[in-house]
């Protein structure tokens, strides 16, 4: 599951010592490589990021604010990350609803990034905080309000919840609680939300765990929450092979670079460091390096066997919407810090792939 896929509806709103298999050494760090290629794919997309139908292109205003929070990660490139928030901004209406129509998970991603970015509960003159609580409903259910119907779920439901903490907003009991009412016996959590508690484990999926636990993170600490969370972690570390790949839920229940970059950051963020280590190890294995055309090195693929089919492009390679993707999430697990503690302090104008 992409981390912005759930933000779009109807279509819009679905360390380590590895060598890269190109053969080149590792870099020193991946995670501001990795930023490196978003940097220079937000440049050259005109400060935003798109996505394909058909034969024709649109902004994708959840992916590029993931690229921003990836780059804030990184303390990288905060000169596109700047641009990009001022163009999804410009377009705000288009991504978080208008009029009538009122998008839960959008409005909570542009919260995370209006607060790393400005500082701000605000985007555009709109209220971020005051909108996302106005769509919480009786239940705790962080709902759209549309024509189209409610697409709302349980990425967006963590989202939220770490938008709020992150603003200092206050969490009613019951959003928490209905968050918790996704978690499947097993551990893992549900995508799909449902007033009606999880009940069973085939239900759980990779991605949807990965954000519940940042989500659980920020929530009160009490014995039920580390029990929840080392539920959690120990159903996510069970979908990771040997190489370190965690597989995405169904239909992508195969290792890559998305599933394992969310992961990578949950196993991290709540202490298990050699988990996370060895998701990174799968993560670098997928980067391209100095092999690769430089107009597509540092970016990340989003499995083996797209690596290799990088590799047989040669110099034709070119960054497709899959690598985007891939390395977006990819980024926030090598980079490893909780979306609540990404800031614009400190990051470097721009963002370059080290010389090869």
């Amino acid at each position: 599951m992409q981390l912005s896929s759930t933000l779009t509806r109807a279509a819009v709103c679905a360390g380590s010592l590895a060598l890269l298999l190109s053969g080149a050494p590792a870099q020193a760090d991946s995670g501001t490589d990795a930023a490196a290629g978003l940097y220079r794919e937000l440049a050259a997309g005109g400060h935003h990021l798109s996505q394909t139908f058909g034969t024709d292109q649109y902004p994708d205003y959840g992916l590029t604010l993931d690229a921003v929070l990836a780059l804030g990660a990184t303390k990288r490139g905060q000169t596109e990350a700047a641009a990009a928030t001022t163009y999804v901004a410009d377009n705000l209406g288009s991504y978080i609803g208008s009029g009538t129509e009122a998008y839960a998970g959008a409005t909570a991603k542009a919260l995370l990034i209006a607060r790393a970015q400005n500082n701000s509960n605000s985007l555009a003159g709109t209220n971020l905080v005051t909108r996302l609580k106005g769509l919480e409903n009786g239940k705790g259910r962080f709902a759209d309000k549309s024509a189209y119907g409610d697409y709302s779920n349980t990425f967006g439901q963590a989202i939220a919840l770490i938008a709020l903490s992150k603003a200092g907003a206050s969490r009613t009991a019951r959003s928490r609680d209905y968050l918790y009412a996704q978690q499947c016996p097993g551990g893992g959590f549900r995508i799909a939300m449902a007033d009606a508690k999880c009940a069973a484990a085939g239900e759980a999926d990779t991605d949807a765990t990965s954000m519940a636990l940042l989500a659980m993170t920020t929530l009160k600490a009490t014995r039920a929450r580390k029990t929840r969370i080392a539920n959690a972690a120990k159903y996510l570390r069970a979908q990771m092979g040997a190489d370190g790949g965690v597989k995405g839920g169904s239909p992508t229940n195969t290792a890559n670079a998305n599933s394992t970059g969310l992961a990578s950051l949950a196993f991290r963020v709540t202490s298990r460091g050699g988990s996370a280590d060895l998701a990174n190890s799968y993560l670098r294995s997928l980067q391209f390096g100095c092999a690769f055309p430089a107009s597509i090195r540092g970016l990340i693929a989003y499995d083996k066997a797209a690596f290799t089919a990088k590799q047989a492009e040669g110099a034709a390679a070119k960054a497709t919407d899959q690598d985007r993707r891939a390395t977006v999430q990819a980024t926030l697990g090598l980079a490893g810090v909780h979306p609540k503690s990404i800031t614009k302090t400190g990051a470097t104008a721009g963002a370059a792939y080290p010389a090869c």
